[in-house]
């Protein structure tokens, strides 16, 4: 009796075993091909940063060794320019330039061909101003490079087929996401790269000789006539789009759109010297 007691005991208050917790076993991390290729990377590229800031800020200290890059790097861009056929401005300003486009009818990608003088500014201001043009010579065009203490070099952009209005530093608050040069016969459109020195109040901008003239200044291939289009977006994210026929003035909150000489209408009736200057207010503020 007392042993049946005594299993019965046990099998009411005899306390759970407890069983050990189990406990996960993390898994391995395994060094593979692309993490070594990752460390690797990454210490290279702080690496090689690192060094080029030590190499600059030594460079930079020293004038000769400044000089002498600034050497090197004209020397490569003239190498470069040549490779690649594309034109280079003058090295010290600054500088004027005339230029003006003629009918070319030799050439199977290019209606115009694009001439371009540069001088010494001072040497040849009032002579440029008081230049005559034939009528063969189409959208006679006027880029100052200025420089003035204290400010970074900025261009002045004038049709040199009319009386100047006044040159100014003034920068404008227009800004451009992107603009493209855009042809038929191309398969894709051409980028073209235009800081904010080129964007001072009263420039007149994308003129036929002003386009032709960005496009002999980028290495890509291109077809010129009457039948392009720029496209460009604004800061508002807008798209324009305008042809052969119209420009833009740079005022100080935006740009105007104007009308020039249509490239159209000069294969079929020569210049007779009258511009139409109607032209759509367009701000972008």
């Amino acid at each position: 009796m007392s042993h049946l007691l005594q299993l019965l005991y046990k099998s009411l208050f005899k306390p759970e075993e407890k069983k050990p917790a189990e406990t996960t076993k993390e898994p391995e991390t395994e060094f593979t091909l692309e993490s070594a290729q990752y460390v690797v990377i990454t210490t290279t590229v702080l690496w090689g940063c690192r060094i080029y800031n030590q190499v600059k800020d030594f460079i930079l200290a020293n004038e000769s060794l400044t000089a002498l890059t600034q050497e090197l790097s004209y020397f490569l861009e003239q190498i470069y320019s040549f490779l690649t056929l594309c034109r280079m401005e003058p090295r010290e300003s600054p500088w004027i330039s005339v230029s003006y486009l003629l009918p070319n009818t030799t050439s199977i990608t290019q209606t115009y061909t694009f001439f371009e003088n540069y001088d010494h500014f001072f040497s040849s201001y009032f002579s440029t101003i008081a230049a005559r043009f034939t009528p063969e010579q189409l959208s006679p065009l006027l880029i100052i490079k200025a420089t003035f203490p204290q400010l970074n070099p900025f261009y002045v952009v004038r049709r040199n087929d009319e009386p100047l209005n006044e040159i100014t530093e003034e920068k404008s608050t227009v800004k451009f996401l992107s603009i493209e040069y855009i042809h038929p016969e191309l398969v894709e459109a051409i980028e073209i790269k235009l800081d904010e020195s080129w964007f001072i109040v009263g420039n007149q901008l994308f003129t036929p000789s002003f386009v032709l003239r960005c496009l002999e200044y980028q290495y890509r291939g291109y077809i010129f006539d009457s039948g392009y289009t720029i496209r460009m977006m604004d800061s508002n994210c807008e798209t324009i789009e305008f042809g052969a026929d119209t420009y833009i003035e740079i005022t100080p909150t935006g740009y105007e759109w104007k009308k020039c000489f249509s490239l159209k209408e000069m294969d079929e009736e020569p210049y007779d010297g009258d511009y139409d200057t109607d032209f759509v207010d367009k701000k972008n503020e």
